[in-house]
């Protein structure tokens, strides 16, 4: 995950003097990749232990390692920025195409990037060995719930899920030890996610969440934490990045437990399919 990446997505935790040294970055790369952590302390208008402090809160060893990631983020942002800046309104189709590619495909290297596999396996397991699974998500979430809801329904699964915030309140009311909530929020701030995840974790029910890569309210109560990393520019509420971030994880959590019971899913899946062919066809 690029050092851009890492401070876009920790920006709300950052204090005011490090989103300074954030922006003097990200406005000059080509001279800061080149100084001296006291040069960019100067530079930026700060100290050179905030400088310090600043490299490991993004999670870095030391002022080196940090300054190896700006030279690697400018290496690609350079190789790429015909294609990475924000969307113009005199851009070509073609070009919109290119721009919203790599930036789909960016999301999807940084979301591979900062999972750890083991923990997405733990999730599956869990996800697979359940009773029941809550999806909650609401907004442009809703619509990778939505998805995973269908796909879960494929393999058998007990699984609810309903577009309205209040249904999926009141679903929380039916939760027992042995269930599974599977939240889904960008922000991880989302108000009706987190009252419904603070119940679900009353009724002793596992809690699994899917969040951007930032510490946050609902990465704080859940048991299991699963990220999408985005780089979202002037579309921002349209969600296009990290609504293919998340899917991403949702289809590797479903593969995953697709492989843990092959022959069964497959057969469910293939079952699934006949129906909606035969409402295609007529027969």
């Amino acid at each position: 995950m690029s050092c851009f990446t890492r401070i876009d997505n920790m920006r709300s935790e950052l204090t005011g003097s490090e989103n300074q040294i954030s922006d003097y970055i990200i406005d000059n790369i080509e001279l800061a990749k080149t100084y001296t952590s006291v040069e960019l302390a100067t530079a930026s208008g700060v100290s050179q232990s905030a400088i310090v402090k600043f490299c490991q809160k993004l999670g870095y060893k030391g002022y080196s390692e940090f300054r190896i990631a700006m030279n690697e983020a400018a290496t690609k942002r350079a190789q790429r920025r015909y294609i990475h800046d924000q969307i113009g309104i005199e851009d070509s189709p073609e070009t919109i195409m290119l721009k919203i590619a790599q930036n789909s495909k960016n999301a999807i290297d940084s979301t591979m990037d900062v999972n750890n596999p083991d923990v997405l396996r733990e999730a599956a397991d869990c996800l697979s060995s359940s009773s029941k699974i809550i999806l909650l998500g609401i907004g442009a979430s809703a619509l990778v719930a939505m998805d995973f809801f269908h796909k879960l329904l494929k393999i058998d699964k007990h699984v609810i899920f309903d577009l309205s915030s209040h249904v999926q309140l009141a679903s929380i009311a039916t939760l027992k030890p042995d269930d599974v909530v599977f939240a889904v929020s960008y922000s991880g701030e989302s108000k009706e996610i987190i009252v419904a995840a603070e119940q679900a974790r009353r009724k002793g029910a596992k809690l699994i969440s899917l969040t951007r890569y930032s510490k946050n309210t609902l990465v704080e109560i859940s048991d299991i934490n699963l990220y999408a990393i985005a780089e979202e520019n002037t579309v921002r509420s349209s969600a296009i990045a990290s609504r293919i971030a998340q899917l991403t994880i949702v289809d590797s959590l479903f593969i995953m437990m697709v492989l843990q019971n092959t022959e069964y899913a497959m057969q469910r899946i293939a079952e699934s399919s006949d129906i909606v062919k035969a409402f295609k066809t007529g027969r």
